[in-house]
Parts: structure tokens; sequence; C-alpha cells
């Protein structure tokens, strides 16, 4: 669900407390609709989806940032592509080898989250920190979504949330999205090469019962999780609903 606009603070759940406990968090500086967060290496790694210029008179760019849980201070990793606006980053998992791999669909746009119109096409990136290098790796999905990598290190999964979306034009204001029951919404699984840098052997993994698969997450004996439209997927390493 998209935040209001001009609302910078975070609802968590603190799972410490009895019963567990739902309040603001606010970081410093602040990230506004962050999405897809992981945590990695001590820092939790965000998807900043939205921008406009209801937050403080200026559009923040859709990017990557980094929380330090320590000292509450956020950074930018990275805010374009080769000077183009991203349109969403809704999902990312962090790879050993430190290389973040991220969907970038449209619905900042669809949902009135920034001010500017799609400048790039729905795609999968992975963006490596140490060179600043950023590859695009899949784009035959039409509203990528969640993304996650099984723990084998194997396969990387992605949703399909086409079923969602909308109409783009840089002259009208979003005009929201609408749900098609017979669009895309699906999870796929790809073959991650021996040098994780590139996917192969698309594959259909998992249909939808309800609504479409927002978000992707693996555990560690490898079942899927995804949020439909009514709760949560689990699905087995073969894609059957548990």
């Amino acid at each position: 669900m998209a935040p209001p606009p001009g609302f910078l603070p975070q609802l968590v759940v603190d799972l410490n407390a009895d019963p567990p406990k739902l309040s603001e968090y606010l970081s410093d500086p602040p990230v506004y609709a962050p999405n897809g967060g992981t945590f990695h290496n001590g820092l939790i790694y965000w998807g900043a989806s939205g921008g406009n210029d209801s937050i403080g008179g200026m559009e923040q760019r859709v990017g990557i940032q980094t929380l330090d849980p320590a000292s509450n201070k956020t950074t930018t990793l990275l805010n374009n592509y080769f000077g183009y606006y991203f349109n969403t980053i809704d999902d990312l998992f962090v790879h050993p080898n430190g290389d973040i791999w991220f969907t970038d669909p449209q619905y900042s746009w669809f949902n009135a989250l920034t001010d500017t119109a799609p400048q790039l096409p729905a795609a999968t990136y992975r963006f490596r920190p140490s060179t600043g290098s950023v590859h695009v790796v899949e784009t035959s999905l039409r509203q990528p979504n969640g993304i996650a990598l099984a723990p084998d290190l194997s396969t990387v999964y992605i949703s399909d949330t086409g079923a969602e979306t909308g109409s783009i034009s840089p002259l009208l204001p979003s005009q929201g999205s609408k749900f098609n029951n017979t669009g895309a919404r699906y999870v796929y699984a790809f073959t991650l090469s021996p040098d994780a840098t590139y996917i192969t052997s698309k594959r259909a993994f998992y249909l939808s019962q309800d609504y479409a698969p927002d978000g992707l997450k693996v555990a560690a004996n490898g079942y899927v999780v995804t949020a439909t439209g009514k709760g949560v997927d689990v699905l087995d390493p073969e894609g059957t609903l548990l």
C-alpha cells in the first residue's frame, strides 16, 4: 500500500514486545516509500520507491539506500541509470559477493508516488557497488516485482505482477492502475550463472491463486514465500502451494 503524500515515517513492528508493538520510525535523512528491505552485513538495504514534491519541496529520486541501525543514518548507493530515473525499485536481494539484484516496475507512477513519468522500461538489474556498474539482466516480464535468491545460490526467483498495470503519458498525471485477472501474475525461476552475473532458463514456477505475487522471500529450507491478495502463499521448491 502506498503511503499518503508527504508521509515520511515508516510503520515498524517490534517483535520483542509482548504483545508486538506497532510504531512509527524515521531515519536520518528520511527515506520516502522504502520497499523490499533486506539485511546484509549489518545494514538494511531498501529500495526507495517514491519521491514527489510533497516531501520538503523536492523530488527524492527512486534508488537504493542503506540504513545503519546503529546510527540511524541512511546512504544513497544508486539513484539513476546513466542519468535516467528508475521507476520504482520494488524489491531486491544482496548476493554474498556484494552485488545487488533489484526489480524496477512502474508502480510509483501508477500510485502517484513520483512526479516524473517513467523514463525506463520495466526491467530487472544487477548493481555492483564496488565499481558502480549497473547491468540489465531481465526484460521479458511486464511488471517485475518480487525477487529472491535460493539458499544454494543456484536459482533466482522473480514475480511478474503485470496483471496490475496502467497507462503512461508524460502529458498526463498518474491515471492509477487496474487489475486484470487474465494478466501476468506469475513467479518465475531462473538459473543463476556460475559467476553470478546473469540468469538463464526462465521457467514458470507458480501462478498466483489470488491477485498477484507481490514480493518474494526464500526460506532456509528452500520454501518460496510470496504475499498475495488475502495473505501469504508458501511454495515448496517444486512450486507446489502448501
